[in-house]
């Protein structure tokens, strides 16, 4: 019966790759063994198809799945060969619905097309544990659709992760149908009250569990409803939840001097759409309000025609926030004690983790904090003294990718994280995280005279010079690798948006390798080479 399930053909590679990975990073064994065993078995090549599965034949992966035998592993196969199906069949109903959609509808496809879209609304609904809706017909009538707006608050837990503690829901006459707080299943260690409202005491009473939100949700997503939310993917991440039919209010506008997947706060949104303020300065989130606030922008969007580009201005940035420096996409190898070493010991820093994204757990955890200085003039010496590469992040804005030398890592030139300076407000992270959050600091350093030098995060200067050269190298295959993406556009394979984007990110690989090139330059002049 599983052999007849999981029947695979060769357009079932990109699938079988990603099952052949999970079968990795889950320790899954067949009646072969595992993936490594299996191949030596098989033909007894392993080389680098061992940890790239993508180098095999589609019948070889195939074969190799089908020798599972556990019942929870051949239900993962299965899970996620519905996942795959469901994810092509949406991605073909969307590309079909241009001509003759709704209003509404159209809002769903402006979503569907933002260039943030695949990375933020691709979730792991194969696991166990999560409520997935039916596709179902798109409604022929224009007005058949129903819309609901949602919005959650999280607190941190324990294991790095966040869960549900408060979930609403409106609908389009702004009618509260849920307004539940949840009962988190693991042990919390911030209940982040500042921006929650939420606090221990307020829980204990409480019995309502994420499966019985979970319930709830089931009955109110019918087929023909549209999930509304602002930065929804993150309250669906956390609910578990994947519907297909969803407004975004942070990716369906479109701004003036902004690029494409510039994504402004709620509360931002709020002051230049609707011309008033989610709430006062300093106040902690109500998660009610939120989700009235998404639906009242989408409403706007669809009967208020707000179809020119908006004007949001640039945000003001405090003192405060003026004398800290935002490192992002930290890897979980990082230590606080390695981002401490990032600046020179002259500084008074402190280092604050911010919030921590949770991913699947396949992959690296990735987060983000900050770097807080005595002042705004400590702020930018220390980033102009950083040893780094300039760039730009998905905004345009100015920062440095710097890279660390972990002892006895063979990829320590491949670790990095990117600092940024906050002369902009990070649109991405609500501005509540930015100040006003008592979170206390992790690892502080005093104001030392030891000024260490710049290339000291290095062995050597021939170490460094080998790291930029190697960083060379990866960016110029980069380059050709987006130029033949872009040529492909012509024969339909990618829209418009998504061209533009890949331009402007090759522009922004360019201006890199140029960087990268005269470094190289430097330091072969310097030591010969």
């Amino acid at each position: 019966m599983a052999e007849e399930k999981m029947d695979f053909r060769a357009e079932d590679k990109e699938i079988l790759v990603k099952i052949v990975k999970l079968a990795q990073a889950y320790q899954i064994k067949g009646a072969k063994g595992d993936w490594k065993e299996f191949l030596r078995v098989r033909d007894g090549k392993l080389g680098s198809s061992l940890n790239d599965p993508s180098k095999r034949s589609w019948d070889v992966l195939a074969d190799f799945v089908k020798t599972f035998t556990a019942e929870e592993d051949v239900e993962l196969v299965i899970r996620l060969l519905k996942w795959n199906k469901r994810s092509k069949s949406w991605q073909s109903r969307m590309k079909r619905v241009l001509d003759k959609a709704s209003p509404k509808q159209e809002l769903v496809l402006l979503t569907f097309q933002h260039p943030k879209f695949s990375k933020c609304y691709t979730f792991p609904s194969y696991q166990k544990g999560w409520l997935t809706t039916k596709l179902g017909k798109l409604p022929e009538a224009s007005g058949a659709e129903t819309m609901i707006a949602i919005d959650c608050e999280m607190v941190q837990c324990e294991d790095g992760t966040k869960e549900v503690v408060k979930v609403c829901v409106v609908n389009e006459n702004l009618e509260t149908l849920v307004d539940s707080l949840v009962k988190p299943s693991k042990h919390v260690v911030d209940y982040m009250t500042s921006i929650t409202g939420v606090t221990s005491e307020d829980l204990d009473d409480v019995t309502c569990s994420l499966q019985d939100i979970q319930k709830t949700l089931k009955r109110l997503l019918k087929k023909e409803t549209i999930l509304v939310g602002h930065s929804l993917f993150n309250d669906l991440q956390a609910l578990r939840v994947d519907h297909a039919r969803v407004i975004d209010t942070a990716f369906i506008f479109r701004y003036l001097n902004k690029p494409t997947c510039y994504s402004p706060s709620l509360s931002k949104l709020c002051k230049v759409v609707l011309g008033c303020d989610l709430r006062e300065e300093g106040k902690s989130h109500v998660c009610l309000d939120d989700a009235i606030a998404a639906m009242r922008l989408t409403l706007a969007k669809l009967e208020l025609g707000v179809n020119d580009p908006i004007d949001m201005g640039e945000s003001e940035v405090s003192e405060a926030d003026l004398s800290k420096l935002y490192i992002h996409n930290i890897p979980g190898c990082i230590s606080m004690e390695d981002l401490m070493n990032l600046f020179p010991k002259e500084y008074s820093v402190e280092i604050q983790m911010q919030y921590v994204q949770e991913f699947s757990r396949i992959k690296n955890k990735s987060s983000t904090t900050f770097a807080i200085f005595k002042s705004s003039e400590d702020a930018n010496g220390a980033f102009e003294i950083l040893n780094g590469i300039l760039e730009k992040d998905s905004y345009g804005h100015p920062q440095k990718r710097v890279w660390f030398h972990k002892r006895g890592s063979k990829k320590g030139a491949n670790i990095n994280v990117r600092v940024r300076k906050m002369n902009v407000v990070d649109e991405e992270a609500p501005t509540s995280q930015l100040h006003g959050c008592s979170i206390d600091p992790i690892v502080t350093r005093n104001t030392s005279s030891d000024i260490s030098n710049n290339i000291s995060k290095y062995d050597t200067e021939e170490t460094f010079h080998k790291q930029k050269k190697t960083k060379y190298d990866k960016n110029t295959n980069q380059e050709n690798m987006m130029q033949n993406v872009l040529e492909k556009e012509c024969n339909g394979c990618i829209h418009l948006e998504e061209k533009e984007r890949l331009k402007k990110e090759l522009e922004q690989r360019n201006a890199e390798i140029k960087s990268l090139q005269r470094i190289v330059a430097a330091l072969t002049r310097k030591h010969g080479l």
